[in-house]
Order: C-alpha cells, then structure tokens, then sequence
C-alpha cells in the first residue's frame, strides 16, 4: 500500500511558477494523483512524474502544477486526491495558498495651486506583498518633523504628507516610494 499523498504548498508569488507539489511514495500498483484549487481539478495543467525503485517494486508519483501563479488564488485551498486501485482513496488536508501580488494601482497626486502649505496624497491599491510607503526629499527640512497621515486597510495604503513650502523651495523635489 502507498505512503498517503503529502502536499507542499510554498510562498507563491504572481507570475512566478506556482511548484505546488504532491507526492506520493512506496506504492504498488502507483497511484493516481489530482491537484484540486478549491475543488476544482488543476490536473490538465499540472505534470506528473513517475518513479519506479527495482529494488523495492514501488512507485513514486509526483504531480506539480505547471502554470504562473495567479493573485486570484491568494487565500483559496489546494488539496491533493490520490486513487490507487485496490485501496482506499486518500485526500489530503486543504492547505491555503498565500500568493503575493504587488500594487495594482500606484496614484500620486500634485497639488493643484502652490501656497505655503500643502497636502500630498499618494495612495497605493490592492496589494498584499508587505507594501509600505517612504517619502524622501533633496531638501530634507521640508520633511522634517513630518509624520504622514497613513490610512491602512487589507489592500491600500493611503498617505497624506503636509509641508510648508516657501519660494526658495521652487524646483526641490518631495518623493515618495513604495518599498
């Protein structure tokens, strides 16, 4: 009897081959394996290996999704199903799946009239890959005792930056980057 199919699920990230394994081991006859992303069957894009040891008389069998990881799989379930003839069938426990994707979205907006004091918005939209917000500038007293406003939710990040301005800072620059 085979060695119940065991499931690897990494740290994805979007566009990135997804290496979603299961294998099973120890099997005589060799089972059959399915990967399922939230019940549905991922097999017909995956590839399966198989592995025979002459000197045990059994199989190996090793399926891996081959395709780029998607951000819609963020936080949905895989599982593997194994069928070997003559035994019991065999689903593995559901593993979530943690894809990180980067901003979809980056918007900095310029202020509309200059006057001595000013309000930057820079707001950055459904991402899940740790993302945060750094502002910089050539003139580094424009940023000094300034605390952004930061308004945090799942997936965006909006921050608000007040300077005051003067006309000897025409030209400087006040930047901001996601990191």
């Amino acid at each position: 009897k085979p060695d119940n199919a065991v499931i690897n699920v990494p740290t994805l990230k979007e566009g990135d081959p997804a290496n979603i394994t299961c294998t099973s081991t120890g099997g005589r006859p060799s089972s059959t394996l399915s990967l399922m992303v939230n019940a549905t069957n991922m097999s017909s894009i995956a590839i399966t290996t198989t592995d025979y040891k002459e000197d045990s008389r059994t199989y190996t069998i090793q399926i891996v999704l081959n395709a780029s990881a998607k951000r819609e799989w963020h936080s949905m379930n895989v599982s593997c199903f194994q069928l070997t003839h003559f035994f019991t069938a065999h689903m593995t426990e559901k593993e979530t799946i943690n894809c990180r994707y980067p901003p979809s979205e980056l918007f900095l907006e310029k202020p509309d009239i200059p006057s001595k004091l000013q309000d930057i918005y820079h707001r950055v939209n459904d991402f899940n890959d740790n993302c945060s917000l750094q502002w910089t500038s050539d003139k580094p007293s424009l940023l000094k005792y300034r605390n952004p406003e930061m308004k945090t939710n799942v997936k965006s990040i909006m921050s608000i930056l007040n300077v005051s301005v003067t006309k000897e800072d025409f030209g400087k620059e006040v930047n901001q980057k996601e990191r």
